[in-house]
């Protein structure tokens, strides 16, 4: 059972990792993946629309997801590094 959250509203890995499977087509393709709602909450959190942000840890690429739509939602300019 997921241990509760304060942000109860964010997606959990769960649907995540369906999120994936629709992408690819097939299960498990990353061990834990974020879901986006997560990152783009975190990113507004830094409230810096032209940040260059670092994932240095970067699997499934949630990171850079979540920078794509929030500046597509808000015109921001920020960028990603993810490694």
């Amino acid at each position: 059972r997921p241990y509760p959250t304060i942000w109860s509203d964010v997606p959990t890995m769960r649907q995540a990792k369906a999120m994936l499977r629709d992408i690819f087509g097939k299960a498990d393709v990353f061990d834990t993946p974020k879901p986006v709602e997560l990152i783009e909450r975190i990113l507004r959190l830094a409230g810096n629309k032209n940040a260059l942000v670092l994932d240095f840890f970067a699997g499934s690429g949630t990171t850079g997801h979540a920078v794509l739509r929030l500046n597509a939602e808000d015109g921001g300019q920020r960028r990603f590094v993810l490694v």
